[in-house]
């Protein structure tokens, strides 16, 4: 049986997994989850339609 893991354990949890919710501000996604997205080559335009 395969398991396949979601993109959301594969690379938004490892980024910002470790803020709580509480914590985690529309500036903190830009900085931690959005912009590292953007320098692995996602367009901009893209990953800030995801979220």
């Amino acid at each position: 049986m395969f398991i396949i893991k979601s993109p959301t354990n594969n690379h938004i949890k490892p980024l910002i997994g470790h803020y709580k919710l509480q914590k985690l501000t529309k500036m903190t996604l830009q900085r931690e989850l959005i912009d590292k997205l953007v320098s692995y080559g996602l367009m901009r335009t893209t990953v800030q339609g995801v979220q």
